[in-house]
This record gives structure tokens, C-alpha cells and sequence, in this order.
């Protein structure tokens, strides 16, 4: 078979209208954390439909509207500020979405999980910063701003090819900037061991145990950062949003793979992964049910990270790596066993949360994050 670019792109384009033909099952869930299970799922006749499916191109146009190709068709579940209880609405910005159904066998009715990325403060809060006006924001506009990050839970029930949201459903929840979670970790962070919040949440994933994952990814946005000079004193970067000037949460908190149970909405952070700005994390369940969890940092100059555990089903025990890309290795994070980390940090605890750094004095190779 020849292969050229043009093909490539068009067979990419195919896929993305998989759903004609893949099992709704996969169109739904779209995860897995032992992706071998699934290779020979599409049999050859669904693949040869797909190959074959014509795709007609779409003209430029200025229509205030969703223009799909043909075969394509959507509708709207739910938008930000629509009430998902009597006491929640939808957050805003969405990033990441995943489905788990409630029952295996039953894949028309479950839970979404949907992650609020970020703020356009001029509609969350009615703040509009110009260079004439720099009032700073007050603490009515602050909460409605956290408020709308984090997450939404929500039932759906699909009937007739239209999915809807099952009111007022027990499941139905928000996760938002002020939702305690607990730290997956033995030492306290900043004295605490149970925090407030989740933000700046990008991409994710479902665990094996059916839980949802939301990563904070420019989570210095909200309560700033701290950064150290070259003797190790602490100063803190100011954030771009000003949180921090009604709720003093050190910015520590955040920067964590987060964990969400679909079932009641508790949350943790797993410490172990590291501290960075997590795009996604990626896991893999092992025959012996360890786990494997990649995850990248978003920023440019930064690294790709690969945790495993030594306990089945775990995110807290297991070593954490980082890639040296040009001489193909993992480069393990361990304080016990890297010198050059003893030198620099404490402990491990502190080397996860000051990650960016750690990673780069044991020689991870600095990636390029250009979008196109």
C-alpha cells in the first residue's frame, strides 16, 4: 500500500468519524487503561467502511454555528451557568471530558465528568482590567471566579441517538477552587494534609478503579508560584488572577495530578506524580495490576515524566522518572539514591514539589512545547 501525507491526513480525518462505525460503547468511554485489550476490537469490515467513508470538505464560512462534515451531526447536553441541581450550575471553559457508565452492560447511561480549565474574568466576574482601570478585584468577584473552575459531574441518559442530563440527579455535583481534598501523601505540604481546591485542570483520564483523573496544569494563574534564587530563599511570583489576595493558599497546593470518586466526589492529589503543569496523565494497568502514569508539562523548556508502581493499584508507592530523550533513559527522582538531589533538597517531598527543577539537575532533556 502506498503511504503519502495526503493520505495520512485524510485517513486521520476518517477517524474522526469513527463513530459511524466503532461500537458506541468505544465512542463513549474513549479510555482505557489496558489499550492491548482493545487493538482487535474493529473488525475488518468496520475497518474497511471507515477506509472507504467519503468525507466532503467543508466551505469557509462566517456562520455563527458548529459546521460538521457529512455524516456529523451534534447537540448541546448542557452550558456553563445551566443549573446541574438545585444548588450547582455548570462550570465555565471546559477542557477534558470522560464518560463512565454506571453499569458495564448498560453504556446509554452514566456519568460525564467535564473539566473547567480557566476564567474569562469579564464574564465570570464582571472584572474588566484595562490599562485606565486597576481596581483590584473584590471578594464577590474572586468566588464567582473560583467557583467556575474544577469540574462538573453530571448523570446522562442517552434516548433516541439525544443524550440529556438526568435532573437533579444525587450524582450530580460540582468540584470547584474550595472543594477539600486530600494529599495521597505521609507528609504534610505546607502543614496540611487536606487542601482546598482544584484548578487550572486540563486534560485527564479514567484510573482501572473507574475514577476520574483532572490534571492542574498553569495552576500559578490562580495563587501565584514560589521560586527560589540560587541559595535557596523562597520568593513568591504573584498570580495572574490575584486570588491570593483573599485566600492566602500556598501555591504548593496546586500542580497535581488530581483523583476524583465519580461516586460521592471526593478528591486527592497524588504527590508521587510530581508537581508541574500537568497536560494529562496517561495510565496503564499491568498484569500484576501495578500501575504506569505518563504525564507531560506543558511549558516550554520542561520535561516528560513516567511514574511506576511498586504496589498494585497504587499512585502514591513507586519510583518517579523523568526522560533524558537524546541518550533514550528514564532518570529516576529519588532523593535516596541522587546525590545531586540530597545536595540541593531535603527530602523527596520537596523534590516532587519543586519537580521542574529536580528533573533538570539530574539531565532530563528540555522539550519543545510549541503549538501549531
Amino acid at each position: 500500500m502506498e503511504y503519502n501525507r495526503r493520505k495520512f491526513i485524510s485517513f486521520i480525518g476518517k477517524a474522526g468519524l469513527g463513530l459511524a462505525v466503532a461500537p458506541q460503547f468505544l465512542v463513549s468511554c474513549g479510555n482505557t487503561t489496558t489499550p492491548a485489550k482493545g487493538i482487535d476490537v474493529m473488525s475488518d469490515d468496520r475497518f474497511k467502511t471507515l477506509k472507504n467513508l467519503v468525507l466532503e470538505g467543508l466551505n469557509p464560512s462566517d456562520k455563527d454555528d458548529l459546521l460538521l462534515a457529512n455524516g456529523l451531526e451534534y447537540h448541546s447536553i448542557i452550558k456553563w451557568g445551566e443549573k446541574i441541581n438545585n444548588a450547582d450550575t455548570f462550570g465555565f471553559n471546559n477542557d477534558f471530558i470522560c464518560f463512565i457508565p454506571l453499569d458495564d452492560n448498560n453504556p446509554k447511561d452514566g456519568l460525564l465528568w467535564v473539566n473547567h480549565e480557566y476564567i474569562n474574568p469579564f464574564f465570570v466576574s464582571d472584572y474588566n482590567e484595562s490599562e485606565e482601570n486597576k481596581t483590584p478585584k473584590t471578594k464577590e468577584q474572586v468566588d464567582k471566579e473560583m467557583y467556575n473552575v474544577g469540574g462538573s459531574i453530571v448523570r446522562i441518559k442517552e434516548e433516541n441517538g439525544i443524550w440529556n442530563i438526568v435532573e437533579n440527579d444525587a450524582y450530580n455535583r460540582r468540584i470547584t477552587a474550595n472543594t477539600p481534598m486530600t494529599l495521597n501523601w505521609d507528609t504534610p505540604i505546607k502543614e496540611a494534609s487536606t487542601v482546598f481546591g482544584t484548578n487550572s485542570n486540563c486534560s485527564g483520564g479514567i484510573t482501572p478503579w473507574k475514577t476520574f483523573i483532572t490534571c492542574e496544569e498553569n495552576y500559578d494563574a490562580c495563587f501565584g508560584e514560589t521560586e527560589y534564587d540560587e541559595n535557596n530563599n523562597p520568593t513568591h511570583r504573584a498570580s495572574e488572577y490575584g486570588w491570593e489576595a483573599f485566600y492566602k493558599y500556598p501555591p504548593e497546593h496546586y500542580g497535581w495530578v488530581v483523583e476524583i470518586n465519580p461516586k460521592d466526589g471526593t478528591a486527592q492529589k497524588h504527590i508521587a506524580l510530581g508537581r508541574f503543569a500537568h497536560e494529562c496523565c496517561t495510565l496503564y494497568e499491568l498484569e500484576d495490576k501495578r500501575v504506569v502514569a505518563y504525564t507531560g508539562d506543558d511549558h516550554n523548556d520542561e520535561h516528560l515524566y513516567k511514574f511506576i508502581s511498586s504496589k498494585p493499584g497504587s499512585l502514591k508507592e513507586g519510583t518517579l522518572y523523568v526522560a533524558d530523550t537524546i541518550n533514550g533513559k528514564w532518570l529516576p527522582m529519588d532523593w535516596e539514591n541522587q546525590p545531586i538531589l540530597k545536595s540541593k533538597f531535603k527530602d523527596q517531598t520537596e523534590v516532587l514539589i519543586r519537580a521542574r527543577e529536580a528533573a533538570k539537575l539530574i539531565g532530563a532533556t528540555a522539550l519543545n512545547r510549541q503549538k501549531i
